[in-house]
């Protein structure tokens, strides 16, 4: 039984190299095309997209009404809101792509 896992080298983003690891080996060194560093199985790195598409909308789900008292509040010139608008939009659908992906 062996898991594909996607190989992270020091220094380098993130290295093209699929490594095969030993049975139960959750965590090893790839040894693929010279490079050497950290296996990171693909279930670990879907479970911190998954986190980090929900950070994203929970930011904009509390940012967006907070800005909207402040707002109320002390005054804002009229093109902020808009704009916040569709930043909020984008955000929002980026971190529902993560989770879903």
């Amino acid at each position: 039984m062996s898991e594909h896992s996607l190989c992270v080298a020091p220094n380098v983003s993130v290295v093209p190299v699929f490594c095969r690891l030993q049975t139960g080996l959750r965590w090893g060194v790839c040894d693929s095309l010279g490079v050497r560093g950290l296996v990171i199985p693909f279930q670990e790195v879907f479970a911190v997209k998954h986190q980090l598409g929900m950070l994203l909308q929970l930011v904009v789900l509390s940012v967006l009404p907070a800005l909207i008292l402040y707002q109320l509040y002390f005054g804002l010139e009229l093109i902020v809101m808009p704009i916040c608008l569709l930043a909020g939009v984008v955000l929002f659908a980026a971190g529902t792509h993560l989770r879903e992906n």
